[in-house]
């Protein structure tokens, strides 16, 4: 197992230690080659257990980070693939002996001790990917759900059955739903519908199971010769 940490990304952190990185570059490029780090396993700290200070290294400072999980082996990763390549997130912690790092890299010495000793990474509980699909799926369910409500009460009043529409044929309540300039629903779904088919995309490998799902989840009008002024909502 191994522990990467990314260092110094966040822009505002890196000024507060001394602009580290800016030392070496504009901000900008500080931002795109952060410093990466490791910690050792005996780092990991899981399942709740207490974290004890070691009262001889110094100030101890504590970050909260986004902990991703990898699960595949691979090397120069393009970043619409990145999604392939981990299976669950979480919420960790990563201790820092802020005294010691700050006079090793003074030093110009390593900083390894200082980030990776006992107990300096803990983690949280894992949220499986899977879950997270179920939750945006069934999230995406029940906005369409929400609004096909709307309409049918919209077209036969508050006791409306949406399994049996009796006013099938009243585009009106629809596009009053759908096209209000107030609430603006129908661009709202086709943004969610966009959103969610993009995620998705990521998780899937197979090209043709990709192609698949994007034209079953395509907002794009069909074009008609003639007709080019029509939109998804």
């Amino acid at each position: 197992m191994k522990i990467f940490g990314v260092g110094m990304n966040y822009l505002p952190h890196n000024k507060e230690l001394e602009s580290a990185l800016s030392q070496h570059g504009v901000d900008g490029e500080a931002a795109r080659q952060p410093v990466i780090f490791t910690k050792a396993d005996s780092a990991l700290l899981k399942d709740g257990k207490p974290f004890f200070v070691p009262d001889f290294m110094g100030r101890i400072d504590y970050e909260t980070e986004l902990v991703v999980r990898v699960c595949r082996l691979g090397k120069g990763i393009a970043e619409r693939f990145a999604n392939r390549y981990y299976d669950a997130v979480t919420v960790g912690i990563d201790f820092t002996a802020r005294d010691m790092q700050q006079r090793l890299r003074a030093a110009g010495l390593p900083w390894d001790v200082c980030k990776g000793f006992d107990g300096s990474a803990v983690v949280g509980e894992w949220v499986e990917k899977s879950r997270q699909v179920k939750q945006a799926s069934d999230s995406l369910y029940a906005y369409i759900q929400e609004l096909k409500v709307r309409i049918a009460k919209e077209a036969d009043g508050e006791d409306a059955d949406v399994d049996n529409i009796e006013r099938k044929d009243d585009l009106e309540s629809a596009s009053h739903v759908m096209l209000s300039p107030l609430t603006g629903e129908g661009k709202k779904l086709r943004e969610a519908i966009d959103r969610y088919r993009t995620w998705m995309g990521g998780f899937i490998q197979d090209s043709l199971k990709t192609a698949v799902m994007e034209a079953s989840l395509s907002t794009t009008p069909p074009h008609k010769p003639g007709i080019n002024t029509r939109s998804w909502e």
